[in-house]
């Protein structure tokens, strides 16, 4: 509904380049980093990149917004299911859908988790996420002391980026955090 942000054009360039397999982009409140990484996962789906999308808020609750925008694209955006032939999987719940594609057979898992879920070990169809959305995790609560700092920099830099796929399995894995300052 609105022209992108100034900053947007090279946001996307970080997201596409194969150098970065981790991209960290600090962006001022109400740049739309939420609507770019909702975009950039729906590119990844469309064009059959991604097979497993782990979604990463603050808490479950905001990552399954993100979830929701997304399994409302594939239930109300004739355009774009019929365009890349996307329809509804088997799995279909708020915190966790798959997405089939009607050209290939294959499919998309998308799962939605807080930052301080359990995210270790995660997989599906025996998959590792090859692609890890992490948005606007840092909160006044959890970066008001250094020892709180470091336990969620533990927590990305751990459990969270651990379980991105390896490239070996999936040479276009990566790993974006959006992150207001």
């Amino acid at each position: 509904r609105q022209r992108g942000a100034d900053g947007h054009r090279e946001l996307w360039e970080a997201f596409d380049s194969p150098l970065f397999s981790r991209v960290n982009a600090q962006c001022f409140r109400g740049f739309g980093k939420t609507a770019n990484f909702r975009a950039f996962m729906s590119k990844r789906i469309a064009y059959r990149i991604s097979r497993t999308i782990l979604y990463v808020g603050i808490n479950q609750e905001k990552a399954v917004a993100s979830v929701q925008w997304l399994r409302s694209q594939v239930e109300r955006n004739k355009l774009w299911t019929s365009t890349y032939g996307l329809v509804q999987g088997r799995k279909w719940q708020e915190d966790q859908i798959e997405i089939r594609s009607t050209v290939t057979g294959d499919t998309s898992w998308i799962v939605a988790a807080g930052i301080s879920s359990g995210l270790r070990g995660l997989n599906f169809d025996d998959y590792r996420p090859d692609l890890i959305l992490v948005d606007d995790v840092v909160n006044e609560e959890n970066s008001l002391t250094q020892d709180s700092r470091t336990k969620v920099e533990d927590l990305i830099l751990g459990a969270v980026q651990g379980s991105l796929a390896p490239p070996t399995e999936e040479p276009n894995a990566k790993m974006i955090m959006g992150q207001t300052p």
